[in-house]
């Protein structure tokens, strides 16, 4: 886009992003309730299919740094509040109680996929038809797969008379068959729900920072640009592999135990990488455990609050966690682009993350185990 639209700064389009997250994040409050009505999830995705859709074929015709602010990042941030992980996050617990983890694994896998997949997709179709073009085409695809899917979003089982995991009978569930638990009136009033909120906060600060500054981390310690991507790509492909690791560990534990066992392994993880200057295939294994550290928390954040809570008010509940996570992993980008400005280097900003997930690891020690929540 930058090489046609020669005015234009980059500072335009990343711009546009950070508007899209903040207000993305601002509206997610306002349809947590919404999602938790029984066709309110559809409904919701079908708009922000439809929406979203549109508002990428319209950036095929900007001209102006305000106009793609104004579709991408104003327009584009409304809509993206019905197809970012929240809804994932809202209605597959519901649907799985026994089976939950491994369910949350295969529903948050498309988006570690997307990132994997989309930019080769993004540069042969911009390659063959212009990027004016290949935005038509990107939103010709959302709104003819998106809004169809939209249609078959149920609540939970028991909307349709089945029940979750696929039983047959109530018994078979143990006291799991009808959705319960707190909603989020009472969910505020219970010292836990804080504590989890910070626990899950501060694990996630890594989650945007480590990807974006893979790269530059890499070459500034003497590596050629192909093995930084090089890092960047087994950095992706471990945080796809990082979500089944770990739900398979929550299905075989609990998830406390194993979010116990994740921060751990990623204060471990960059304590070392601060440490490791010019190691190439040690920095390879870090990378690698990168990925499987913060893919892992994109399991076990949304397991956290059923297991707590129980899965009958999710979508408000996600409501309130999912902004207030929003900021904290905002703040991680700033923390390690600071410690290299000041600096010279990312050590410190390392060394901070390695503290956050210790404090979230004392955090989630002394939150109490949760309640037997999801009972007839």
């Amino acid at each position: 886009m930058t090489n046609e639209l020669t005015q234009w700064d980059r500072s335009d389009i990343f711009g546009a992003v950070t508007v899209r997250v903040l207000i993305s994040a601002a509206g997610v409050p306002l349809v947590g309730r919404f999602m938790d009505k029984r066709s309110g999830a559809m409904v919701l995705s079908m708009i922000a299919s439809g929406v979203g859709g549109a508002v990428l074929i319209g950036i095929s015709r900007v001209q102006n740094p305000w106009e793609f602010m104004l579709l991408y990042g104003v327009i584009g941030g409304i809509a993206w509040v019905g197809q970012t992980n929240i809804i994932a996050a809202a209605l597959v617990p519901k649907w799985f109680v026994k089976k939950r983890p491994i369910a949350m694994a295969i529903g948050t896998t498309g988006g570690g996929f997307a990132a994997l997949v989309l930019p080769l997709i993004a540069a042969a179709t911009i390659s063959a038809l212009g990027w004016r073009d290949a935005w038509v085409v990107y939103g010709v695809f959302t709104i003819l797969i998106g809004v169809p899917l939209a249609l078959l979003i149920r609540r939970q089982p028991e909307d349709i008379g089945l029940l979750p995991d696929g039983e047959i009978n109530d018994s078979s569930l143990q006291g799991s068959s009808s959705p319960s638990g707190y909603n989020l009136k009472e969910s505020l009033k219970i010292r836990s729900t804080w504590m989890l909120i910070a626990a899950v906060a501060l694990a996630s600060l890594p989650s945007i920072a480590i990807p974006a500054n893979m790269v530059p981390l890499f070459e500034d310690r003497g590596f050629s640009q192909n093995s930084a991507a090089l890092a960047l790509s087994i950095y992706g492909l471990m945080s796809v592999s990082g979500r089944y690791f770990w739900g398979y560990i929550a299905n075989q534990t609990t998830v406390r135990i194993s979010f116990l066992g994740l921060v751990i392994m990623g204060a471990l993880v960059m304590g070392l990488l601060a440490i490791i200057q010019t190691q190439e295939f040690l920095l390879f294994l870090l990378a690698a455990g990168s990925g499987l550290a913060i893919g892992g928390m994109i399991v076990l954040n949304p397991l956290i609050w059923p297991a707590y809570l129980g899965r009958a008010h999710l979508g408000s509940i996600q409501g309130l966690v999912y902004p207030l996570v929003s900021i904290v992993m905002a703040v991680g980008p700033v923390i390690l682009s600071l410690s290299y400005d000041r600096l010279g280097s990312y050590n410190l900003g390392l060394w901070l993350i390695v503290i956050t997930y210790l404090l979230s690891f004392a955090v989630m020690l002394v939150t109490p185990e949760p309640k037997h929540i999801e009972r007839p």
